[in-house]
């Protein structure tokens, strides 16, 4: 017969061949003891000593030699009782600690956090943190940058997945980037591309109801946290909407002007941008960008218009116009200005060209239109050119 249910309540290994071999051979000395349970002598005494104390085995003197006996069967039954009864008490006793353990670390009860590391790591961190997100609930995502290739899908999804349940996501992208176009179009979905380096951040920042995610799923090295904290959670909302509602943003260097014109890229097929007062004085690196870009535009079948102040290189205004979907013309009158700038849906960038640009953005739709209607205006007193 299977005797595990023994060990399985507390008997060892020895105590359980000694028991046995009492049972069999009713009251014995521990000679007769040794041979039939087959333990070395040196651990018999400990192990009768053990099953004593448990209830299982008696013993009485004749002269000076002790004769062991093993009790009734149903002694068993009484040890684990007995057992049980000392565990009642253990969880008591467990419950009144915590208690106090409680008492002592008011401060950070209610926050958890979590340290996961890898793809795999990351994922299971945003999968427990929105798993609970219901319709009309609102989350808040920034300083969102590019991601490698293995992970660009599984944002793509999860944004998609939560767009299905109606929760409503705003999410600030760094710049634009395959997972910005994978969900741009998406309902529920309100984006923007191109934080200001003035809120720079090594990580991105997530916040799902009151989980907040920090990971740095942009680099070689991935590590997510994870906090489970209210008040924290309110002061990141808090942060991402003084950030959101940002009008005007000035940054600099040739990193802020590319960023800030790659949100052209937002534009759908057939839909344009215009430039307005582009300067005679470019650096060298500018126009390589201006370049490249503008076969990128035609791939995406993004038109442009763009008026040079007079004085501006014919060379690279002709180049312009080889482009398809490019009109370049010069300005009517000779305003000369060492700043132009851009005006594509509700935005107006304003730059100075030089090698440390000066970037000015402006995310206003009056604004954006105002300066759209004095771009029509000069465009209308000008001619293509030849």
């Amino acid at each position: 017969m299977d005797l595990k249910i023994l060990q399985e309540i507390g008997l060892t290994e020895g105590e359980i061949k000694v028991y046995i071999a009492l049972i069999k051979l009713g009251s014995s000395s521990t000679g007769a003891i040794i041979k039939e349970a087959k333990v070395h002598s040196s651990k018999v005494y400990p192990i009768l000593d053990r099953l004593i104390d448990k209830g299982l085995v008696s013993y009485i003197k004749e002269g000076k030699k002790a004769i062991y006996t093993a009790n009734p069967a149903n002694s068993i039954l009484a040890y684990i009782e007995n057992k049980q009864s000392q565990l009642d008490n253990q969880k008591k006793e467990a419950k009144d600690v915590m208690a106090y353990l409680n008492t002592l670390n008011k401060t950070h009860a209610d926050t958890e956090a979590t340290l996961f590391r890898g793809k795999k790591g990351l994922k299971a961190a945003y999968e427990l943190s929105t798993k609970d997100l219901k319709a009309g609930d609102k989350v808040y995502e920034m300083f969102l940058p590019p991601v490698e290739k293995g992970l660009s899908q599984f944002f793509i999804n999860l944004v998609k997945q939560l767009s299905k349940k109606k929760v409503i996501q705003y999410m600030l992208f760094d710049e634009p980037c395959k997972e910005s176009e994978g969900i741009k179009n998406f309902k529920n979905v309100k984006l923007k591309v191109g934080a200001s380096p003035n809120y720079s951040s090594p990580a991105e920042i997530c916040v799902y109801g009151n989980n907040i995610i920090i990971a740095s799923s942009g680099v070689d090295e991935i590590i997510t946290v994870l906090i489970k904290n209210k008040t924290i959670a309110d002061s990141f909302k808090q942060q991402f909407k003084i950030i959101w509602q940002q009008d005007v943003v000035v940054s600099h260097g040739l990193n802020s002007l590319i960023n800030a014109h790659e949100k052209t890229y937002q534009l759908k097929p057939g839909e344009e941008y215009v430039y307005l007062g582009i300067p005679k004085s470019q650096p060298q690196e500018h126009h390589e960008y201006w370049k490249k870009d503008h076969e990128r535009r035609v791939k995406s079948k993004i038109k442009c218009r763009l008026l040079f102040n007079k004085d501006a290189n014919k060379e690279i205004l002709n180049n312009r116009n080889k482009y398809k979907g490019c009109d370049a013309r010069y300005m009517p009158t000779d305003i000369k200005t060492p700043s132009y700038m851009a005006i594509f849906k509700d935005t107006v960038m304003m730059a100075l060209p030089k090698k440390e640009p000066i970037v000015v953005e402006i995310n206003n739709k009056e604004i954006a239109e105002s300066f759209k209607a004095y771009f029509e205006a000069f465009w209308k007193l000008t001619k293509k050119e030849k």
